[in-house]
């Protein structure tokens, strides 16, 4: 993580912190504190932004997978009556 920084002949300290699609913002602030303050709120936001969906590999089981996506994709699809059904006995499948 990036460190407050205040450059020469300045009065302020600055704080910068970087997306993850590469774009990088940043503030001044009157003392270091509020700017270390300000930058691990930032970064906090970021981290938070682009958790996985679901909780991750790790957290999500198959039936609460199947689930998000008949909810998210076979109702748009043509079909989805017989795609809901095959997705229902193998969600039922999965809980035990």
């Amino acid at each position: 993580m990036r460190r407050p920084f205040q450059i020469a002949c300045r009065a302020w300290w600055s704080a910068e912190v970087e997306n993850k699609d590469g774009r990088s913002q940043g503030r001044h602030f009157p003392t270091r504190d509020k700017a270390s303050a300000w930058l691990h709120e930032a970064q906090a936001a970021i981290d938070a932004e682009f958790l996985p969906a679901l909780g991750g590999p790790a957290a999500v089981t198959l039936g609460r997978m199947l689930v998000e996506y008949a909810g998210l994709y076979t109702i748009n699809k043509g079909g989805w009556n017989a795609t809901l059904t095959r997705l229902n006995h193998c969600s039922c499948r999965c809980a035990r």
